[in-house]
């Protein structure tokens, strides 16, 4: 039996009837044939007409049987599936909103990764081609120091053979100096032909004595301070040094000569177009000779005369060192005082005009009177 009846009644309430399918419907319907008997149902037409029942209705309630139709229960499954699938809709516009969002942030970032990563490149290669550019200068100069230390090194290797050479020889010649002044004083000096006996005063000598005392125990740098020393300074040094003040002060000569003697050679005469290299600095005298008082000081043109004057000065700062370095242990304190005068003898005569002999004796000689220049052609 195929019945679609629902079946409504006092027991099921409205919010509570349930839905049956076609299967329940037939266990729960009741069949058309079963008649109850006539004394417990009254006869009737419709479903108002029940309180006109002998049998009230309180006491034996008869469910209600409406027809539903098939298009409706279609309809209601059909806008609940519709209503589920407009919930699904929603939930899956916001997650595709969502989705989009997170798309919309990656796309940002990787175009800002795009974009860092573009200018770290050009940074990379910019740096790469300065790291060349400044390997290559560093390269450079490393090549180009390399040379010149090589040839700053043949140079210096070419002046310090140079210079052994010299100190050998500078060597040989203090040796046979130092031999000189430990031997027996010189001879009395003489001037010309003519030979002068002198009488010694003992307290000159016992100044003297004292004088060679103070200076074993003084500096070099402080001999002038010595009484004896001074006076010599201002009686026979400064005289002598005087045409040379012109340009170099007499504080700077002196500081020079008590540690060191100058350094004196010949030189050979020049053209004649150029008048200042061919005249003495001092004096203005053709020169013959050019010193200069350190190695690597600059070198002054001098004449025979001036030449002479920083001899006889070289002189007595060369005994006063000696003394000072207590190379004269062997001798008498008479002959040490007489080379002393001897010494002071030779700035008075360089100054009168009196030539020294080349091998620097104490014997003097007059001036000759032929040209200098005709000395100067020798180096």
């Amino acid at each position: 039996m195929g019945w679609t009846t629902i079946i409504k009644s006092h027991w099921f309430p409205p919010t509570a009837q349930p839905k049956f399918n076609d299967r329940q419907r037939q266990d729960l319907q009741v069949p058309a044939t079963l008649r109850l008997p006539a004394a417990h149902i009254a006869p009737c037409r419709s479903t108002s007409s029940l309180s006109l029942s002998p049998l009230p209705t309180s006491t034996l309630p008869l469910p209600i049987y409406v027809t539903v139709n098939k298009d409706d229960v279609a309809r209601q499954q059909i806008e609940s599936r519709i209503t589920r699938q407009a919930g699904e809709i929603r939930a899956l516009k916001q997650e595709l909103t969502l989705l989009n969002q997170k798309y919309m942030k990656q796309g940002e970032c990787l175009a800002n990764s795009e974009h860092a990563k573009a200018v770290m490149e050009s940074e990379l290669e910019e740096l790469s081609g300065r790291l060349f550019e400044q390997a290559n200068d560093m390269v450079r100069e490393a090549r180009h120091d390399c040379h010149a230390m090589k040839q700053t090194i043949e140079r210096l290797q070419t002046q310090l053979s140079l210079v052994q050479d010299q100190l050998n020889s500078e060597q040989a010649q203090l040796g046979e100096l130092r031999a000189r002044f430990e031997a027996d004083p010189p001879p009395a000096v003489s001037v010309g032909e003519q030979d002068k006996d002198f009488t010694l005063d003992h307290h000159h000598i016992d100044q003297f004595q004292l004088f060679l005392t103070g200076l074993r125990t003084t500096a070099l740098g402080e001999v002038h301070r010595l009484p004896l020393i001074k006076q010599c300074l201002a009686e026979d040094v400064e005289p002598c040094l005087g045409p040379l003040k012109a340009k170099l002060t007499l504080s700077k000569i002196v500081d020079c000569l008590v540690h060191q003697p100058c350094f004196i050679e010949r030189c050979r005469r020049r053209g004649h177009g150029n008048a200042v290299s061919n005249s003495c600095f001092a004096c203005a005298r053709p020169i013959m000779f050019r010193f200069r008082l350190r190695e690597n000081d600059k070198t002054w043109p001098i004449d025979r005369g001036c030449r002479d004057r920083l001899v006889a000065v070289c002189n007595f700062y060369m005994f006063v060192r000696n003394v000072h370095d207590n190379r004269y242990g062997s001798r008498s304190v008479e002959s040490l005082f007489w080379e002393f005068i001897q010494t002071r003898l030779c700035m008075f005569w360089a100054r009168s005009g009196v030539h020294m002999d080349k091998d620097l004796s104490c014997h003097l000689v007059l001036r000759n009177r032929a040209p200098c220049h005709q000395e100067s052609q020798i180096e």
